[in-house]
């Protein structure tokens, strides 16, 4: 186990194995943001294919924007979802240390390395 977490566990005092009881979760920064990176690339998917739509269409001849669509214009679309990728990439994850004996369950953060 390692030696910022509880070898037993306090309320039944059942020994805790580390492959047994501890599993690495998302914490809810990196939920939050995990959600904004999917949320973001559908957008820029749904409108990449709205403007390719308008354009195969024809309608969208005579706005000069969509004459102009090309890799850049998907690019800027697919810019938030890199953004939220880029935030999940930085933000922690979690530990959760469960006991299957009486039910206790507690989140614990990963230690940050001291030099």
């Amino acid at each position: 186990m390692p030696k910022d977490l509880p070898s037993a566990c306090p309320h039944c005092g059942t020994g805790f194995r580390l492959r047994r009881n501890v599993r690495v979760v998302p914490g809810r920064l990196r939920r939050i943001s995990e959600g904004g990176a999917n949320i973001s690339l559908w957008v820029g998917v749904i409108l990449w294919i709205l403007i390719v739509l308008l354009h195969s269409l024809s309608i969208g001849d005579s706005i000069p924007i969509f004459r102009s669509l090309g890799f850049g214009m998907m690019a800027l679309m697919l810019g938030p979802y890199l953004l939220f990728e880029m935030l999940t990439s930085i933000t922690p994850k979690t530990r959760l240390l469960s006991c299957h004996r009486c039910g206790f369950s507690r989140t614990h953060r990963f230690a940050t390395a001291r030099r």
